[in-house]
């Protein structure tokens, strides 16, 4: 069981194509390397939750870089889950619940933001850049006609 200041989180990375459980929720699952994770939506609430499972259909864990946490890769997951909780996020950690839900037979465990992590330089206010470019005053550029002959004025 985790201590109160140890937080079951969940992060999900855009770069790397990593999903990572920390080790509070490893332990507070039951998770170990070879472990089978589905992630799926809740389609009328939007909220994200997880679940083991022995199916084939499903995420195999992993060790983790040199650490004992546990990770998947799934490029296409990371983005759905980021464009769904935050989309100019490149990281997002979600936090798990501490009681898991039952549905079905099985037990979910459900997942909420916690906080994200945007790219700057990938990032840009697009209204702040529409205004700026609206106070630019419009010019005037010349180039040459298509056919060689004279000029083309350009607004």
């Amino acid at each position: 069981m985790e201590s109160p200041n140890e937080e079951l989180t969940v992060t999900v990375n855009m770069y790397s194509s990593n999903v990572i459980f920390n080790m509070p929720a490893i332990s507070h699952v039951g998770l170990k390397k070879g472990d089978r994770i589905v992630f799926t939506q809740d389609e009328n609430s939007g909220n994200w939750y997880f679940f083991k499972t022995g199916s084939n259909d499903s995420f195999p864990l992993r060790q983790y870089a040199a650490s004992n946490m546990l990770a998947f890769n799934c490029k296409n997951l990371c983005k759905k889950i980021i464009t769904s909780t935050e989309k100019d996020a490149y990281k997002v950690c979600l936090k798990i619940t501490s009681q898991p839900v039952e549905h079905e037979e099985m037990t979910l465990y459900k997942m909420e933001m916690k906080n994200f992590e945007r790219d700057e330089f990938f990032n840009f206010d697009h209204n702040a850049l529409y205004k700026k470019s609206a106070e630019v005053p419009q010019a005037t550029f010349m180039a040459a006609s298509s056919n060689g002959q004279g000029e083309k004025l350009l607004t």
